[in-house]
Parts: C-alpha cells; structure tokens; sequence
C-alpha cells in the first residue's frame, strides 16, 4: 500500500497549528477535523477534540478491537477519552470534532464517517455526510457578506465582520449596528428556499439570530430540527453516521478528506491534484460565496479552513 498525507492549518504563515489531525497506523487511516473554537489558556478545543478521538481510535487499532466494535462502543471511547483529556475546559465550550477512518483486515474496508469530514473511494463513490444547518447557516452567511460589500470596502474587514455576524448572531448584530432590522430580515429571508417546514420555521430562525455560537446546543439530537450528529463529550446520535464494509480486493484507492478542500478532482488521486483543485477555488471564489459557497471565506492572512487528506493506493 501506498499513503501520501497532507495537513494544513488555516494560518497561510503557518504561525499555529490547525484543528485538523491526520492518523496513518498499520490497520487504520483517518482524519478528525476539530470544530473551531476560540482558545482556552492558549490551547485550541477543537485540536483537543480531534486529539483525543484519534488517540483513542489508535489505542482501539493497536489493540486490534476496532474492526469488529460496534459503532456506538468506538463513539463512547472516543467520548470518555475526549471527556478524561478536556477536564479543564468549561462545558460551555464547543469541544467537538469529526472523523472520516478506514479501518483494514485482510479480506474487507471498514469504512466509518462522522460529521463532513469524507471517503472517496475509487476515485468516485463519496461517502459524506452534509449538515442540513450548514447550508442554512451558509446562505444566510453569503447574504450578511453581501450586505456587508455594500456598506464597507475592504475585503479581510467584511470577511471578519461576517464571520463575527455569524458567530454572534443576527440578534446581537443589530444591537451593535452592524446590520439594521431591514438587513437582519433579509438574511432570514434566505430561509424561505431552504426546503425547511413551516412548523421548524420559528425554532431554525432563532438559529440564525442566535449565532453559531450556540449551534452546539442541536449536537447529538434528533428531537430538534437540523441536528446532526458529532463526535464530542454528550452521547452520539447516530442516525446520520455512515458506517459500511467494503471487499478489499475492490478498492484501489482511498481519498479521505476534511471540508478544507471545496472541490474534488475527477482526472487524478494524488494529493498534488487535490491541492490543484484547492488553488482553483482560492483563484475563482476567494470568499466563497458563488461557486464554492462556505461557512467561512478566506482572508489575506487565513484560508477559510484547514485541510487534511490522505491518499492511499491499494493496488
């Protein structure tokens, strides 16, 4: 077997490492893709996240259990590890994190995705789970990043005013002035094309007027609309995990991604061709909000995520 391997974080200077950790073992490949939070005592939740789920998924391949473990015995191990390694960190804080592993015997792929982190398999077959929030939260992102372009020039500030739109909340948006009523209704109004139920209306707004700083409040719960499930101190969901076996002698390659990367490449699996596809989308939507649209848009001084792949070739 061949592996190629690529992290970086989101820093273009590389001043701090990302959220991103990438895990090559005999047995076992993967990438966990730590949410993004602001630092606790220097150190960032969402690296503590996606380090203590690899560290456990390690000591699970090392001790040769994770093949025939049942999804949700992985999943508490990875959360009693999260839990043991983030004492000191408030449970306020959004500790959270994805992983999209290849687990391999001799005979059969074991592949297990949580979050929108992802498996390519042949160079065609995707296995990735989009959130249904995150496509809201991005339409109403891209029309607060609009309004913004409007009303200020440069492009670092209405990136970051976005975000921090986003991240607060349209409600707290029109207390600080960054956006009038008028404009705070006009990012709702992008809502009316999401595809959401007239009775999950109410509730999906106060989303958006919250921030996503509260979106870990629907992690792990299908009681409430856009939930979704991650890997991170509460009990899993489990219904939007992917979890599928595959025969071995029928992969060839493997292409497992964090959501860095907004394009894939359809001519070549390598890590060159992948990171090809990543300036071409730096190159033709800078801010992501057209063909590439995004949570976050880039800046001067940052990518709009960090990216992790692996690349694998069977045979």
């Amino acid at each position: 077997m061949k592996i190629s391997s690529l992290t970086l974080p989101k820093y273009r200077d590389l001043s701090a490492p990302g959220d991103d950790i990438s895990l090559i073992l005999p047995g076992l490949i993967g990438v966990f893709d730590g949410a993004t939070s602001a630092p606790i005592a220097g150190e960032s939740p969402g690296r503590i996240a996606a380090a203590a789920a690899a560290s456990a998924v390690a000591g699970l391949t090392t001790s040769g259990e994770i093949f025939d473990m049942e999804t949700g015995a992985i999943c508490e191990a990875i959360r009693e590890r999260m839990a043991r390694n983030s004492c000191h960190i408030p449970s306020e804080i959004n500790l959270a994190t994805t992983m999209a592993a290849v687990a391999f015997d001799k005979s059969e792929l074991r592949l297990m995705v949580i979050g929108d982190s992802g498996i390519r398999v042949n160079g065609n077959q995707v296995y990735c789970h989009l959130k249904k929030i995150d496509d809201v939260s991005t339409e109403a992102r891209i029309a607060a990043f609009n309004i913004l372009s409007g009303k200020y020039e440069g492009t670092d500030e209405i990136e970051m005013l976005t975000r921090r739109v986003a991240f607060m909340g349209l409600e707290q948006a029109r207390t600080d002035g960054i956006l009038s009523l008028q404009e705070a209704d006009q990012v709702l109004a992008t809502l009316d094309g999401a595809g959401i139920a007239q009775a999950d209306r109410k509730t999906v707004e106060g989303y958006l007027l919250a921030g996503l700083k509260n979106q870990k409040n629907i992690a792990n719960r299908n009681d409430v609309p856009l939930g979704y499930s991650v890997l991170n101190r509460d009990l899993i969901m489990h219904d939007d995990i992917i979890d599928v076996r595959l025969p071995r002698d029928e992969v060839r390659t493997l292409e497992i991604f964090s959501d860095g990367y907004f394009s894939m490449p359809e001519d070549e699996i390598t890590i060159a061709a992948w990171e090809r596809e990543f300036k071409a989308a730096e190159d033709r939507d800078f801010s992501k909000t057209s063909e590439f649209k995004s949570i976050k848009g880039s800046t001067s001084r940052e990518f709009a995520d960090d990216r992790s792949l692996i690349v694998a070739t069977l045979h």
